[in-house]
C-alpha cells in the first residue's frame, strides 16, 4: 500500500527547495544590481563629469560674486578687482561684498561687508577665499577669515595681451617672481588638477557687463 504521507514530505521538501532557489536567485540578480548601481556611483564620482561640475561651480561662485562686488564708481555689471592680498602680499582678485552670504560665517550677525581675496596655496594645490569683515566692525583689526574652495588647484595663469605687439604673454602664481608686479591682467585662468586630469577656466576682464567667465 502506497505510503501518501511519505510522498506529500517528499512534495513539500522539493517546493521548498525550489523555492530557496528562486529566493537565491532573486537575491543575486538584486545584488548585481545593486553592485552595477554603486560601481557607476563611484565612476560617476570619481572621474571627468563630476570634477568639471566641482570646477564649473568654483567659477560659477566666483562669477556671481563679482556681479554683486559693490563700486560705486563702476558702471552696472560685474566688477573684478584686482588688489594685493594682505596674506600673500602678491595682487589677486579682490571682491567687495555687503551681502550677507552663507558661504562665510563670522559671529558678527549680519555679516558686515567684507573684502575676499582669492589665493592660491602651491604647496597643498589649494585655492582659498582669505576674507574679513570692515575693521570697523571688529576694532579696526582686520579678523582675517580662510575658506577652502578647492583642494584640486593646479595653478592661476594671468594672461597680458600687448595692444603693439599683438601677443600675449603669460605668468603663474606659482612663480617666484611675477614680472608684471600690480598690473591688472588681461584674462586669469584657474587650472585644475586631479589624477592626471587638468581643467582650465578663465576669466576674461574685457566686456564685464557681459558674462565674464568662459568654459
Amino acid at each position: 500500500m502506497p505510503n501518501h504521507k511519505q510522498n506529500t514530505q517528499q512534495g513539500l521538501s522539493f517546493l521548498e527547495v525550489l523555492l530557496t532557489v528562486s529566493m537565491l536567485g532573486l537575491l543575486m540578480i538584486a545584488g548585481s544590481t545593486m553592485l552595477y548601481s554603486f560601481s557607476r556611483t563611484y565612476f560617476n564620482l570619481e572621474t571627468g563629469p563630476q570634477f568639471e561640475r566641482h570646477a564649473d561651480g568654483i567659477v560659477e561662485m566666483l562669477d556671481y560674486f563679482a556681479s554683486i562686488s559693490s563700486d560705486p564708481n563702476a558702471p552696472p555689471g560685474r566688477h573684478y578687482n584686482w588688489k594685493e592680498s594682505p596674506i600673500s602680499k602678491q595682487p589677486t582678485l579682490e571682491f567687495t561684498l555687503d551681502h550677507d552670504i552663507a558661504l562665510f560665517v563670522s559671529d558678527l550677525a549680519p555679516l558686515p561687508p567684507i573684502k575676499a581675496y582669492l589665493e592660491f596655496q602651491k604647496e597643498e594645490n589649494q585655492f582659498w577665499l582669505v576674507w574679513y569683515p570692515d575693521p570697523k566692525f571688529t576694532n579696526n583689526k582686520p579678523e582675517y577669515q580662510y575658506t577652502l574652495l578647492s583642494p584640486w588647484a593646479g595653478d592661476i595663469e594671468y594672461g597680458y595681451y600687448d595692444n603693439e605687439q599683438k601677443s600675449w604673454e603669460f605668468e603663474l602664481a606659482s612663480s617666484d617672481s611675477r614680472q608684471h608686479g600690480t598690473r591688472r591682467p588681461t584674462r586669469v585662468q584657474l587650472i585644475f588638477e586631479r589624477e592626471g586630469q587638468s581643467l582650465r577656466r578663465y576669466i576674461d576682464f574685457h566686456n564685464e557687463n557681459r558674462r565674464a567667465l568662459t568654459y
